[in-house]
């Protein structure tokens, strides 16, 4: 069973995300899931960066600053770049509340106005699924990341039973696009990379508020096979 697809061009996604700007944040995170996956991703990518003792970084498809803004209260040199001006307004009027510089950009993943070799790590959340072609904006990812840096992204796994149960319910759903562990192997092969995952357990568990912190313990302490996980991260080293 194939996914229906949300987005079929990149005008698409950005319409969504230009009307959707105002309320993203609320929407994003204001519930226990978003707060956690949120954290999940900050610890992930600041951890990486901090064992790195990386300084410069670059967010592709960077929205309203969920993760960048705190990348830039942690004394990094941060800069983001994306497409709809209505996100980074929020984005800035952030910067402008806690006097934290964020160096933003109006542009496009798949051509960024930066040199090669310019970040030391290179990420982007949620931005890849919603792409006709995410191969074309990884590797622009990767032209501007230095050697020795790292790219991460991420992907949803059309592999996890929850993920199958989900579309099993709710089959006329429309869904970003979706990635088998092994078409995202066969993709990255000839990099340098590792893959990870989150949400062991099916996310609908963390909406109910009886579990939802036994089942993030869980999560912690009781991780589940990578093709369970319903969130696949890759992470690339450029050499």
């Amino acid at each position: 069973m194939k996914a229906k697809l949300k987005f079929r061009t990149k005008k698409e996604v950005l319409d969504e995300y230009e009307n959707v700007a105002l309320s993203y944040d609320l929407d994003r995170s204001g519930n226990f899931e978003g707060r956690l996956m949120d954290r999940i991703q900050r610890q992930l990518i600041y951890g990486i960066i901090e064992r790195n003792n990386f300084k410069k970084v670059l967010e592709a498809g960077c929205g309203t600053g969920r993760i960048l803004l705190y990348l830039a209260f942690k004394g990094l040199e941060c800069h983001g770049i994306d497409p709809s001006r209505n996100m980074l307004s929020q984005f800035k009027r952030k910067t402008g509340k806690y006097d934290i510089d964020v160096q933003l950009k109006v542009g496009d993943i798949e051509d960024m106005p930066y040199g090669q070799n310019t970040f030391d790590c290179t990420f982007t959340m949620h931005v890849l699924m919603h792409l006709p072609d995410y191969k074309k904006a990884f590797k622009e990812m990767y032209r501007v990341t230095k050697k020795n840096g790292i790219v991460i992204c991420d992907f949803p796994n059309e592999n996890s039973p929850w993920t199958k149960l989900s579309m099993f319910i709710e089959p006329n759903r429309e869904r970003t696009r979706l990635f088998t562990i092994q078409e995202l192997k066969e993709f990255f092969n000839g990099y340098d990379y590792e893959m990870t995952g989150v949400f062991s357990y099916a996310r609908t568990f963390y909406k109910i508020p009886i579990i939802q912190h036994a089942v993030a313990f869980l999560e912690n302490f009781l991780p589940l096979p990578l093709w369970f996980r319903r969130h696949l991260f890759v992470i690339v080293r450029k050499r």
